[in-house]
């Protein structure tokens, strides 16, 4: 773990700690064959927001996949449709890393990784019902599975412990490009393999990552150059629906040993 990445969780430690007791909740670990999973939620009574984290911790040699990892990849679903009461937003998700299991090469994550979201609660009787599919890999990979439930009255209680973890996993989550920071043009060919050109801080060697629209899969970033505060990105041609023509607008999450942001760009005319 890199040093400015320590400060940053050691101030989120300390932030939630002087917030004092915060009405959060966590359920029970559940099994997920290369790991383990559980639910961790959080409630503003003032606003009936919720903030929660499906935390996954992997055994020594697992992996599991980011949002997008590639045509042969198993995205995490998260399935909130047995909630009462309940509306989930957007589930974000952390920067992952360039990842193999076996000849494949993926967008994922080891050790422990969480899945932030934000949603509303409609009634104090409201109940968040999450049903989790993943993919776990050691070398072979196998679709696991977990389901929680979990009252909105039981967010009342004071946990700190939960509190401590949310703001955790929302720390870790990727930020918003700005000038010093973040992926500034990229070109497309005729069969929509890129070259991206990034502006960089000063540390790591960076990692790109790329999200078209449903249905095409992007292979993973080839770093041509890195030096002087910039890098450029090649990116092969994705697999794409018969008959796609156009992406429009893409995702990029670029990443580095401090953190990482993320943006929507069109490539440029």
């Amino acid at each position: 773990m890199g040093m400015k990445v320590f400060r940053k969780i050691a101030a989120v430690l300390l932030f939630a700690l002087a917030a004092g007791p915060a009405a959060a909740a966590m359920s029970e670990w559940q099994d997920m064959g290369g790991g383990r999973a559980r639910l961790v939620a959080g409630l503003d009574p003032a606003s009936n927001t919720v903030a929660a984290a499906v935390e996954i911790e992997l055994k020594d040699g697992w992996k599991t996949y980011w949002r997008q990892p590639g045509a042969s990849g198993i995205p995490p679903i998260l399935d909130f449709s047995r909630s009462a009461g309940f509306e989930a937003g957007e589930v974000q998700l952390p920067a992952p890393k360039v990842l193999a299991a076996g000849d494949a090469h993926f967008a994922g994550y080891k050790g422990r990784t969480a899945y932030y979201f934000e949603g509303k609660a409609l009634g104090a009787d409201a109940v968040i019902r999450l049903d989790l599919m993943a993919g776990v890999c050691e070398e072979i990979c196998i679709p696991a599975q977990a389901s929680f439930e979990m009252p909105v009255a039981a967010l009342m209680a004071s946990d700190p412990k939960a509190a401590i973890l949310l703001e955790m996993a929302r720390s870790q989550l990727p930020g918003e490009a700005h000038p010093g920071f973040g992926v500034t043009r990229f070109d497309t060919h005729a069969d929509w393999s890129l070259e991206v050109e990034a502006r960089l801080r000063d540390g790591a060697k960076p990692e790109l990552f790329v999200e078209g629209p449903q249905g095409w899969y992007f292979p993973m970033a080839e770093l041509v150059s890195h030096g002087g505060g910039m890098a450029v990105f090649r990116i092969g041609a994705p697999e794409r629906p018969q008959g796609a023509e156009d992406a429009g607008r893409l995702r990029f999450t670029l990443a580095d040993g401090s953190g990482a942001v993320e943006q929507w760009l069109s490539p440029e005319k």
